[in-house]
């Protein structure tokens, strides 16, 4: 069967060595299937009739001296350093050559408990905490105040109390800046020693000693680290310029949280009365409508009297003069300030003393920041706030003295989990850390950004998985909903049925440490869950693992259970487990008699011999991985072309009677592997300690087929195999054999992609619709546009058949419970798992993405995962022809202006040369000092390819998103501008390159203008979105996964 050019140019620019024909790399890839000259001349022909396809690590290994044909393993994580350490190699040697890998991060033990430097005997530190007393700083309105203190021991009792209370206290933010971060969960950690520390300028607090703040070069360290005499830091202030939001003059502005807020005087008196009542936002916007109702001051005051009542005011007296000011409402609360009868300041004796608001706003009635004055002292304190003219306090972090740490015996002790991105709280004004496996998954994202994958088309890939159970599972589903983080990484919340019934019962759920199994919290399942779906909802992550039912149909559970799958989730896999993949074109067996189901099956059952043949010659990343391979020898034969097949069937995707098609071709597929399997375990051998397992096996296998001859087989001979067959992403291998992706549904009928290496266009129309309907009168010529203008579907275009647009239905047009029962139909027969990924609308809800979650668990699924448009930062696909090349039309003058920058980077300090012109720059020259010459050629090419890029008009913000955040061994503090009082965190010199472009090219924020999907750092466009669970580039094929 001949290739397409498409196909052929997958084979030429990605699959074929240099000056190799597509022939000859079909002979080198079946040699390495084959065991003798037979087997290799049916894997060739199988290849080149375009029966299947090997995953890409075969094509590219294939023939070298690295045969690592395997495209992902699964580690196991040993609960110690060695074991942390241990998978980032891993991690690193399966990146070098193309793979991916899933890693069960649940296994490490929950935040801030002891994480074994290897003996295993030792006994856990308890969780680092804070005592009872300790105050926050929350902004949850209460009686009318919006900001108040409370201690921790009253936070605690407020969620043990409260649905979803979600009070924000004061946390460090961007730029070491204090803003307001949310509690997810406080908790009890018992009794345990603790510590007080005292500052200079009178701070204290006591805590654990393996409770971290933030030390003096603004890094986490544990009490027990700091010594008298350190610096701490602490809750401090700084100034700001501020400008009239309404006449842009730099002028005193009226103070936070005022109607007037941002305006000056001058502008205050030009647009509202002035008048002294005061009352919340809401009755200022009451206020200013009467304002416009009234014809006078009394009519005004008649209508200011009518809007108040006792329920909004408790002091209100029902006359005007007698509306109680901002002043007044704070005696109210305190009635101890009535008592106060001299001045605070100058001990003046008055009947006439005022409350004054130390920060400026009189709706923060927290008694410390009160004061009662004299009006004289008061007005000297408004003077002194005017004098500070064009500017306002705001809060930072600052550092403080340690004066003394001393020991204070036992005490009750609490925690707190903040809401992911900052793992932090202001306590008693210091900045105290919370924290967890998070930070071990930093640093397998930091390997996945730096060994990518070895030079390939496709990016690293990992998956990390977390029992539902753990205590820190809030915060490891939370950890990517801000968009950048963890951005190498899909994870996935391994599901119980446990879980699932507390939550259809509503009741807690224990959370019990990986350590010992001991339980040592608990949460409201439903409360979970809701944090599980509005991430999913907002970032595309988590996705889910069905855990026991994973383990329900595994034949090895009696020694090994599963923890966590491959990064595209088809593969759920024993520790150490590597994947062994193929996939059959389904399309193939079509024919003008129907479907050939015995031609399948016999392909299958060969396929399955060639693929045993090839775990032998495999290399693996580690003798572990080599020892489970070939002892319980797994294998995923999977499918590609079922959308394919569907249209050429005239069976819509969506129907019954489509279902009933698959269902037959998967079982067939189950089948064939199975009777192979036994046949082999004949011939070759079963599977290593077989004996052990055989009740399993009897038990689970009936599962997958109900052919008696077959059955008989599997307990006669036993099976070489202890995994058969799979659904697993098929991205490239699918178009370089001219087929759709896997199991999936038409993803648009008409879309375009461009070939990154040479920018080629590969106007892809499904082949299947254009034999069939180019003759037809309504098949016009500028059909095509008009598809793919409509998202590549044929719904509500006037003019085609009924029949037709029924029958070829896009992704687009299939509801999600309709995809979830076909994917429930495939699973029946698949002894893996199934890798496809839902895409919704961005109208999609909370609640449906809810529902398709408990809809996969019903219908037994072993994951789910789903995709919202917009849930990513960039625009995921455009169907649209439209051309968005970049042209040059710059002609480099004479003279140019520059600039000339140094900035301190891990590597040493950077001198960055920036030319403009007309305003923009268009020239970038770097060098480093004292770093040898392999740096400054890497900054050199560096510099020269960023010029090239401002000289084609990419715009500077495109390029900082590209370079910003990128990580290396070296991070360190550094300023921008020497007059910068603050340092940045410089990660690399790509990122200190986007902050200084950041700082002096743009107007500091990155708008993109691509939409919100994620960006291909491999074609430059923002075509990465989910399909077939694996994150792909709709526009050069750029997978994670295969």
């Amino acid at each position: 069967m001949s290739l397409s050019e498409n196909a052929k140019k997958i084979f030429n620019t990605l699959y074929c060595f240099p000056d190799e024909s597509i022939d000859d790399c079909f002979h080198r890839v079946s040699k390495e299937f084959a065991s003798n000259e037979e087997e290799e001349k049916n894997v060739f022909q199988m290849l080149k009739d375009n029966v299947f396809r090997p995953n890409s690590p075969v094509f590219f290994n294939a023939g070298t001296e690295h045969k690592r044909f395997s495209a992902c393993y699964v580690s196991g994580l040993d609960d110690s350093m060695h074991g942390i350490y241990d998978v980032a190699n891993l991690a690193r040697k399966i990146f070098q050559y193309g793979a991916g890998i899933g890693i069960p991060i649940g296994n490490l033990r929950e935040k801030d408990a002891n994480i074994y430097s290897g003996d295993k005997n030792s006994v856990p530190v308890g969780r680092s905490c804070l005592t009872g007393d300790t105050l926050l700083l929350n902004n949850q309105e209460q009686e009318g105040i919006k900001f108040q203190y409370i201690s921790i021991k009253e936070l605690y009792d407020v969620y043990k109390t409260i649905k979803h209370p979600k009070y924000k206290i004061r946390s460090v933010v961007d730029d070491l800046n204090i803003g307001y971060n949310e509690v997810i969960d406080v908790i009890y950690n018992g009794k345990q020693e603790i510590f007080k520390i005292t500052t200079e300028n009178g701070y204290e607090i006591k805590a654990t000693s393996n409770h971290r703040f933030m030390n003096e070069k603004y890094q986490w360290q544990q009490l027990k680290n700091f010594s008298k005499g350190d610096f701490i830091a602490v809750n401090g202030k700084k100034r700001v310029s501020l400008k009239c939001k309404r006449c842009g003059k730099k002028r005193l502005l009226r103070g936070h949280g005022s109607k007037y807020e941002g305006l000056c005087e001058n502008c205050v008196v030009s647009v509202f009365y002035n008048c002294s009542i005061r009352g919340s936002q809401e009755e200022f916007e009451k206020r200013s409508i009467s304002q416009k109702k009234a014809k006078n001051t009394d009519e005004y005051r008649k209508l200011a009297s009518e809007i108040n009542s006792k329920e909004k005011n408790p002091c209100w007296k029902g006359d005007y003069a007698n509306v109680k000011t901002a002043r007044d409402r704070a005696r109210y609360w305190y009635p101890q300030l009535n008592d106060i009868k001299n001045c605070n300041y100058c001990n003046l004796e008055s009947d006439n003393l005022h409350i004054h608001h130390k920060d400026g706003n009189p709706y923060n009635n927290c008694l410390d920041n009160l004061e009662v004055l004299c009006s004289s002292c008061h007005q000297k304190e408004h003077l002194k706030r005017r004098r500070i003219g064009n500017y306002r306090l705001i809060k930072c972090v600052e550092l403080d003295k340690i004066t003394s740490i001393t020991f204070c015996g036992i005490d009750d002790v609490y925690d707190l989990k903040m809401k992911h991105p900052y793992h932090n709280f202001v306590a008693n004004g210091f900045i105290s850390h919370n924290s967890g496996p998070i930070s071990f998954m930093k640093l397998y994202d930091a390997v996945g950004e730096t060994t990518k994958s070895g030079g390939r088309s496709r990016r690293a890939a990992i998956l990390m998985a977390m029992n539902v159970w753990h205590p820190d599972i809030v915060s490891f589903i939370q950890c990517k909903e801000t968009d950048g983080q963890l951005k190498n990484m899909n994870i996935s919340v391994s599901i119980t049925d446990e879980f699932m019934q507390a939550f259809k019962d509503n009741v807690p759920f224990k959370l019990r440490t990986p350590y010992s199994g001991e339980v040592i919290d608990e949460i409201n399942a439903r409360k979970l869950w809701d944090y599980l779906i509005d991430s999913a909802h907002k970032s595309a992550d988590p996705g889910v693992l069905f855990i026991d039912t994973i383990n329900k149909f595994n034949l090895l559970k009696k020694r090994y259970l599963i923890e966590a799958s491959n990064p595209c989730g088809e593969e759920p896999l024993i520790p150490f487990g590597a994947c062994n993949l193929s996939s059959i074109n389904l399309h193939y067996f079509c024919g003008k008699k129907g479907y050939n189901f015995e031609k399948l099956y016999e392909t299958v059952y060969n396929l399955m011999k060639y693929m045993d043949n090839l775990i032998d010659k495999m290399d693996f990343p580690d003798p572990r991985f080599k020892d489970m391979s070939q002892k319980y020898r797994q294998i995923g034969i999977g499918v590609m072309g079922m959308a394919d097949t569907l249209y050429e069937m005239d069976l819509p995707y969506d129907s019954n009677e489509g279902r009933e098609h698959v269902s037959k071709m998967m079982k067939t597929i189950s089948t064939a592997c199975i009777e192979a399997s036994a046949d082999m375990a004949k011939e070759r051998g079963k599977f290593h300690d077989y004996d052990v397992f055989e009740s399993d096996v009897l038990d689970i296998v009936p599962n997958w087929t109900d052919d008696k001859k077959v059955l008989d087989k599997v307990k006669k001979n036993g099976l070489r195999n202890s995994l058969f067959n799979t659904a697993a992403p098929t991205g490239t291998i699918a178009i370089s054999c001219d087929c759709s992706y896997g199991i999936e549904p038409c993803f648009g009928l008409v879309t375009t992609k461009t070939l990154s290496e040479t920018g080629e266009k590969m106007n892809m129309v499904n082949p299947i619709f254009q034999r069939r309907f180019e003759k037809e009168s309504w098949y016009t010529p500028d059909l095509l546009d008009k598809i793919s203008q409509n998202k590549g579907s044929l719904k509500n275009l006037r003019g085609i058949p009924k029949e037709v647009r029924d029958v070829f239905v896009v992704a687009h047009d299939i509801k999600p419970k309709d995809r979830i029962d076909m994917q429930s139909e495939i699973q029946k027969y698949v002894s893996a798992a199934i890798s496809s990924t839902l895409n919704l609308p961005e109208t999609a809800t909370r609640d449906e993405v809810s529902e398709i979650y408990r809809y996969a668990y019903s219908k037994g699924l072993k994951g789910i995962t789903i995709y919202r448009d917009g849930s990513k930062k960039f625009q995921p696909i455009s169907f649209s022809k439209e051309k968005q090349e970049i042209q040059s039309n710059f002609t480099r003058p004479s003279k140019l202006q520059a600039n000339v920058h140094t900035i301190e980077t891990g590597n040493g300090k950077l001198y960055v040369t920036i030319s403009t012109h007309n305003g923009k720059p268009v020239e970038m020259f770097i060098s480093i000092g004292k770093s040898g010459q392999t740096f400054n050629t890497f900054t050199e090419a560096l510099g020269r390819t960023i010029s090239i890029a401002f000289q084609h008009g990419v715009p500077v913000d495109n390029i900082i998103k590209t370079l910003i955040g990128i990580n290396s061994d070296r991070p360190i503090w550094s300023r921008i501008d020497e007059n910068d009082k603050k340092p940045d965190q410089i990660l690399s010199i790509p990122d200190a390159l986007a902050k200084l472009l950041k700082r002096y090219y743009t107007n500091g924020q990155i708008v993109s203008e691509q939409g919100n999907g994620e960006f291909c750092s491999k074609c430059g466009t923002y075509s990465l979105i989910m399909v077939e669970g694996c994150s792909t580039c709709t526009n050069c094929n750029e997978s994670r996964c295969g």
